[in-house]
């Protein structure tokens, strides 16, 4: 049953039964803490859908951001590197261009400071 669902209904189906972008933005965040992975056309479908909401009055974009940071490192944390760079070499817009060059640079930021903070612990330790 979740098989054919998944297959069957799409992100749009899920926007279309909730009332607010708050709503939307919840729906968002499970999706995003949770454990599991979404494909490609999920992870797109939800950051071109995240990015459209500074249009709206929801327009947190420290929220949104921080959303998407979180989505791209954890349940699209294997697709979300390769989809931004195809991304990035498929559209003409700057507005895209810019928005999934900083998402890129943001993974990148948070991974090497990950990396740093294990390197630091690996060093030190067997001190603490």
């Amino acid at each position: 049953m979740n098989k054919h669902n998944r297959e069957n209904f799409t992100l749009c189906d899920f926007l279309s039964n909730v009332t607010s972008w708050d709503d939307i933005m919840e729906g968002y965040r499970k999706i995003a803490n949770g454990s599991k992975e979404i494909d490609k056309n999920r992870y797109v479908e939800i950051l071109k859908n995240v990015l459209s909401m500074h249009k709206h009055p929801y327009g947190n974009m420290e929220e949104m951001w921080n959303l998407l940071i979180k989505l791209s490192r954890g349940a699209a944390d294997k697709i979300s590197r390769e989809t931004l760079e195809e991304l990035l070499q498929n559209t003409e817009s700057s507005w895209e261009i810019c928005n999934y060059t900083h998402l890129l640079r943001e993974i990148e930021e948070c991974d090497y400071f990950n990396e740093q903070a294990k390197n630091v612990l690996e060093d030190f330790g067997e001190e603490f």
